[in-house]
């Protein structure tokens, strides 16, 4: 249970925790990778303006993000392999995140729910003029076996009057005692 200092001294510069606390005694508390730091904040690369080439390192893309978040400010450091930030600088980062993040979720909800409001309201649609298409067939097929009910009555009705009229003089004929031929068709 000794503690022998140089050993110490050398497991925690060995451990990376001298400069660990270097750099938060200099006030950047958040440190992290390029990559990481790109990785998570990419949201934040300007839509408009330079275009950025694939294939950009990551270090430069750091500092587009950080130009962006926060111009002209000593909230940030770039290392060698790592961004250092403040505190402040990361929680606006943060708060700019989510708030893009949440915009893309609440876009994606606002398509998906047109999309299946729009096939509920084709589906609606094509049930409707399904019922309508078969309502009018059925009005117009009922409409039709009414008129034709009706014209076969007032053909039955024609003939039977005529027939009724030929009869008629038939008898008269026949009483007076004429003889008269009719050619009587029976339709």
């Amino acid at each position: 249970m000794k503690f022998d200092m140089p050993i110490v001294l050398e497991q925690l510069r060995y451990t990376g925790m001298l400069e660990t606390i270097r750099i938060r005694k200099m006030g950047y508390p958040v440190r992290l990778r390029f990559s990481h730091f790109v990785e998570r904040y990419r949201y934040l690369l300007p839509k408009r303006g330079k275009a950025i080439q694939r294939g950009t390192p990551f270090r430069e893309l750091c500092r587009i993000i950080l130009d962006v978040m926060a111009p002209q400010s000593n909230d940030y450091q770039l290392g060698n392999t790592r961004v250092f930030l403040r505190e402040n600088l990361e929680r606006r980062l943060e708060r700019k995140r989510a708030e893009i993040l949440q915009g893309a979720a609440v876009t994606l909800q606002r398509h998906m729910r047109g999309y299946l409001a729009r096939r509920r309201y084709q589906a609606v649609r094509r049930s409707a003029l399904l019922l309508q298409t078969h309502v009018r067939g059925w009005h117009e097929r009922h409409r039709y076996q009414i008129l034709r009910r009706g014209v076969v009555r007032a053909q039955a009705n024609f003939r039977a009057k005529r027939q009724r009229r030929r009869y008629l003089e038939l008898k008269v004929c026949y009483t007076m005692g004429m003889s008269v031929h009719y050619n009587l068709v029976l339709v």
